[in-house]
């Protein structure tokens, strides 16, 4: 969506590339923007698997005490899930964007 007053995206619709281009500026081409963005989402995907696995194993451990505080362990790992979908689907696109410009298959 793009802003009625100035005609550009608004944050809410842009991607991680387009926020990392507004920081960088020139400063870094296209290729290294890419590689530096797939370096920063893979850190958070593998600290969000650490955290799901966290929430899931602590959920477990209430559970087996009946534990009331179970059900919110379970709803943590849920949104970490969510987020960690989210991430998943920005790294495969931008993924499939350095494949393309690389003239590589993605596998």
């Amino acid at each position: 969506m793009t802003s009625p007053e100035t005609g550009e995206r608004t944050d809410q619709d842009m991607g991680y590339l387009d926020h990392m281009r507004q920081f960088l500026d020139e400063s870094v081409d296209e290729q290294e923007l890419r590689t530096l963005a797939l370096s920063a989402i893979a850190g958070s995907v593998r600290r969000l698997k650490q955290s799901i696995a966290v929430s899931v194993w602590e959920a477990r451990q209430l559970a087996a005490a009946q534990d009331a505080g179970a059900a919110a362990h379970l709803d943590r790992a849920r949104r970490l899930k969510d987020s960690y979908d989210a991430a998943m689907d920005e790294y495969r696109q931008i993924r499939s964007l350095t494949a393309v410009s690389t003239g590589r298959e993605e596998n």
